[in-house]
């Protein structure tokens, strides 16, 4: 019997391991004409882009962290064409502007652009950086994957569009 009675516990603590909420989004919810017009200058076939990208919202931090396998300062991710996204309730204000910087990624993904050049472009696209500041930092050198703390992936971010700016003349 206890061992009937520990199994239940075990199952379910298991599962409730995992509460995220799952849905899909519409990327033309998002998208205006400024940002279709960049898309097209890009070479996006505005018909090839999905009309529902799932979305995994994680109900915490750690159930974040677990299912994207991006830092805890990491707001929202892209993995094969599905967003992880934090809590909108710990994201609050962030988390629509998370969500249409996520949905620019899956859709400029297949174009094969350098990682630093399509963060910077996504940041044009959702103007996030517009009248704000931080640091600089050189993105053709620096790997993503060597930056740890939320002031250093922001000021990837931020260094990627101004270098896209610089670059397309935005």
């Amino acid at each position: 019997m206890k061992k009937f009675i520990l199994v239940c516990v075990f199952l379910i603590i298991g599962l409730n391991a995992y509460c995220f909420k799952s849905f899909e989004v519409n990327p033309f919810d998002f998208i205006g004409t400024r940002e279709i017009a960049i898309l097209k200058e890009f070479g996006v076939n505005i018909d090839d882009i999905p009309f529902n990208i799932p979305v995994i919202e994680a109900d915490n931090l750690t159930e974040f962290v677990n299912l994207s396998y991006a830092p805890y300062c990491t707001a929202g991710v892209t993995i094969n064409g599905m967003i992880y996204i934090q809590n909108r309730n710990y994201l609050l204000k962030r988390f629509n502007i998370t969500l249409e910087h996520e949905i620019f990624h899956v859709i400029l993904h297949n174009l094969g652009l350098p990682h630093w050049f399509e963060e910077g472009l996504v940041c044009e696209l959702t103007e996030e950086w517009k009248d704000k500041k931080r640091s600089i930092i050189d993105v053709e050198k620096n790997s993503l994957e060597n930056l740890e703390t939320q002031w250093e992936l922001e000021s990837y971010s931020y260094s990627c569009w101004l270098r896209v700016k610089e670059i397309m003349g935005f």
